[in-house]
């Protein structure tokens, strides 16, 4: 199937349980394809939830995909036959399509002073849109497709999870910290003109349209950004990508969450 994982089986064995974590490269990310957070996760679930003679845990993370081009590969993954969908990803639609655009959309003043390494050191979020902008170019462009993968695979009767976007507590580092995180983010991410504070402040706009898509579908949510907030800047490699250390922190964290989902679904199909 082209993913970075074993082998994928089909037709899929009888008691197993499978499932796929699709996303960008916060999903395939790892030194080694046994050092995953999929692949954690398919540990940690074996040992957590013993109604299975197996879990199957399959990375399907793609590296660079945003969630329009997600949408258009859930046939691929449907062709898995997955028991259930963990989704996460918003980090390149901000830094690849977003952030651009907007800065872009700049004129006046604010074009004009976007030249100035201090005015944008200092103030970097003046160059943002409003937060009503934010949400409404969010919400046109983005929270769409969501809903296409939600109402698609609830057509299909795919159970999914949603979880939300993580990302280290700006307002809690050194300045030390704040330092390299903005020099990883230009040097990376898009150029002298995108700030880390800028990615942070949208992803928090983000995250909290994603838990209010969850609220209002009724889909199972994991509160994956929030947890984050309480753990060390240095889980991370840059604004999105983890360290070893921080992928087996993200497997543990999302490992309860998605036992409880498989026993809520065990229960159901009874």
């Amino acid at each position: 199937f082209g993913f970075r994982d074993e082998e994928v089986e089909i037709p899929k064995p009888t008691n197993v349980f499978r499932v796929i974590c699709m996303g960008g490269s916060t999903t395939e990310e790892g030194p080694i394809e046994q050092k995953t957070y999929p692949n954690y996760l398919e540990k940690m679930l074996m040992e957590r939830v013993k109604e299975f003679s197996k879990i199957e845990v399959i990375n399907a993370g793609i590296p660079g995909i945003t969630i329009n081009k997600l949408w258009f590969r859930i046939p691929d993954l449907l062709l898995m036959q997955p028991d259930l969908i963990i989704f996460c990803e918003g980090a390149n639609d901000i830094t690849h399509i977003f952030l651009p655009y907007w800065i872009k959309q700049l004129d006046g003043y604010k074009k004009w002073l976007l030249n100035s390494v201090l005015a944008r050191d200092l103030f970097p979020l003046f160059f943002l849109p409003s937060d009503k902008q934010i949400r409404t170019d969010l919400q046109n462009d983005v929270l769409p497709y969501v809903d296409k993968i939600i109402n698609y695979l609830k057509n299909k009767n795919i159970p999914l999870i949603i979880m939300s976007v993580p990302i280290p507590d700006y307002n809690a580092m050194t300045w030390q910290e704040k330092s390299y995180f903005q020099y990883v983010t230009r040097k990376w991410w898009g150029g002298r003109s995108l700030n880390f504070h800028m990615y942070t402040y949208i992803l928090n706009i983000y995250n909290q349209l994603l838990r209010e898509k969850t609220q209002d579908k009724g889909i199972f949510y994991v509160p994956l950004y929030e947890k984050f907030m309480n753990e060390s800047p240095l889980q991370f490699n840059d604004l999105c990508h983890l360290k070893l250390k921080g992928i087996q922190k993200k497997a543990e964290i999302v490992s309860s969450y998605v036992a409880e989902k498989i026993q809520q679904i065990q229960s159901e199909n009874k």
